[in-house]
């Protein structure tokens, strides 16, 4: 068991290997495991699991949604349904286009659902159609865009508007 002062950071090591279930079908379970490195005990668990008729056809088939949760904790999701809104929340609140939200709560009252780190609960929370328009990896970092999105303004990130000064403008001649 870890400590909570014993480590200010997590290194995790992550493995990949196929699995196959039995020589007489093509199924094969694509474990993905990690292991905190800088633990004192060390032991394996189980990150997410692939599983398939043969090797997938690209790495991305089975490890997008373990990236997307490792590097962004965070969405700026847009409402597409009929009443547009905006919203920052946890990954795990976003589901195949649309976003879960607890009942009879505004946004206000929500932001104590998300620090201390509510799972949806998908029988008794209501869903909304949303799209993803940026993600990112902390809180604070998320509710500063949402912010200028709000207030119409352009959520680009430092790395962005560093991409746009030092891309050139190419003149056409006719």
């Amino acid at each position: 068991m870890l400590a909570r002062s014993a480590l200010d950071h997590v290194d995790i090591f992550v493995n990949i290997d196929d699995l196959p279930i039995s020589k007489s079908s093509g199924g094969q379970f694509w474990p993905i495991l990690g292991i905190i490195t800088n633990a004192k005990r060390r032991k394996v668990f189980l990150i997410g699991l692939y599983h398939g008729d043969a090797k997938p056809d690209s790495t991305e088939e089975y490890l997008t949604d373990f990236i997307l949760e490792a590097k962004h904790h965070f969405l700026l999701l847009e409402g597409t349904d009929d009443d547009p809104w905006v919203q920052v929340v946890p990954v795990s609140w976003y589901d195949d286009g649309f976003c879960w939200w607890p009942p009879k709560f505004k946004s206000k009252d929500v932001s104590h659902f998300i620090n201390l780190g509510y799972e949806p609960k998908k029988k008794t929370w209501e869903s909304y159609p949303a799209r993803v328009k940026k993600t990112y990896a902390t809180y604070a970092e998320s509710r500063i865009h949402e912010n200028k999105v709000v207030q119409n303004e352009d959520i680009a990130t430092k790395e962005d508007e560093k991409d746009r000064r030092t891309r050139r403008s190419r003149k056409i001649y006719p």
